[in-house]
């Protein structure tokens, strides 16, 4: 089988697993009082919430909170159309978030995705490159700072790790002279944003800041916005890179004394050619099918690093939506729904593209 064939059978597989994702998130919704979100939906605006004014309108529009199949079509619907609900404010966050939770929160959205891109390209590639030399030089310094990552990263949550970094690294914080990170919010400020930027903050043309500062070359802002993630990336990263760190690394311990390399030796190839030609792509394929795994970790760290750095993200909009709602009941259940459907969908996409990244590197898995 072919990978584009591959790549359409999986997506087919994804699609379903997509419309279950909804139906849960739907599901857990439904065990609060239904009026709260079926208003919203075919309003588009809320309404005074009395016994009277919610009894006529349902009845009207024959939709009953003892329907949940009805209500689930139009909560499918919003999806769609982009009516994911509305938010009353109360949230602690730049700028009022207040109407249709779709118009806000791309700006969540653009920070978290940021965020979640520039650390896994650290991680995959600080993976790799520590776990190939560190593989091929067995007994040296860095070898049991691979092996110390590696095992820490497990143990050490990310909720741990946060403050840890603060302590070392942290501006007027942590030891002098390293201590030049940032411990809080970002490059940019509502008072400061420059002229590629919205009311929102939402920056143009692509809505990730560090890739819009490089497009209209704002150097400045750029240095700031990355010295704001260092802290927040590491907090992230640390975990993923000792999960892919160490099945990267057992990987090429079983293929190192593989018969392939020992004749490949024996032909007088030499070292640095048999691990860049055999050994390393082969350890790749234990190592991609995890990519999907570390996902989970990433997005754990994510909501950790948001709410610790004051980075506002999808992980800071989360933890708000649900701690205002615990004291106002009710009141921000449309952004703790959005909030954790894109979450969803995040996880679906990375075991996606896993597969997809596994079938490319190993091509017995198309056969499956």
């Amino acid at each position: 089988m072919n990978l584009p064939l591959y790549a359409l059978r999986r997506a087919l597989v994804f699609v379903p697993s997509l419309i279950l994702l909804t139906m849960i998130v739907f599901s857990l919704s439904w065990l609060m009082p239904h009026y709260y979100y079926i208003l919203p939906l075919t309003y588009g605006s809320f309404v005074p919430l009395t016994s009277t004014v919610i009894s006529n309108d349902l009845q009207a529009m024959n939709i009953f909170p003892s329907n949940p199949a009805l209500t689930y079509l139009y909560y499918l619907k919003g999806i769609f159309t982009g009516n994911w609900g509305l938010a009353v404010g109360g949230l602690d966050v730049p700028f009022p978030f207040t109407g249709n939770v779709y118009s806000h929160i791309g700006f969540f959205l653009d920070n978290s995705l940021q965020l979640i891109l520039a650390s896994f390209l650290v991680s995959v590639f600080v993976a790799i490159a520590l776990g190939s030399y560190a593989s091929r030089h067995r007994g040296g310094a860095i070898f049991y700072v691979a092996r110390f990552i590696s095992y820490s990263g497990f143990s050490a949550p990310a909720i741990w790790v946060a403050p840890l970094l603060v302590m070392i690294f942290g501006r007027g914080v942590g030891i002098p002279v390293i201590s030049v990170f940032p411990i809080s919010g970002r490059g940019v400020t509502p008072s400061n944003y420059p002229g590629f930027m919205n009311s929102m903050g939402i920056s143009s043309p692509t809505g990730i800041l560090i890739v819009d500062t490089i497009y209209w070359q704002d150097w400045p802002l750029l240095a700031s916005e990355l010295m704001h993630m260092v802290l927040p990336i590491t907090t992230i990263s640390y975990g993923v890179i000792a999960g892919l760190l160490r099945f990267y690394m057992l990987g090429i311990d079983e293929e190192i004394n593989k018969e392939y390399v020992a004749a490949a030796r024996s032909r007088g190839i030499q070292e640095r050619d048999i691990y860049r030609k055999h050994i390393r792509k082969t350890a790749l394929v234990h190592t991609v099918p995890q990519v999907g795994l570390v996902t989970t970790n990433m997005i754990l760290g994510l909501i950790v690093a948001e709410n610790f750095f004051s980075y506002y993200g999808l992980g800071e909009l989360l933890l708000q939506s649900f701690v205002v709602g615990a004291y106002i009941p009710m009141v921000e259940i449309w952004p703790l729904m959005a909030t954790v459907l894109i979450f969803g969908i995040m996880v679906l996409l990375s075991s996606f593209i896993a597969d997809l990244l596994q079938a490319y590197v190993d091509p017995r898995t198309r056969l499956s």
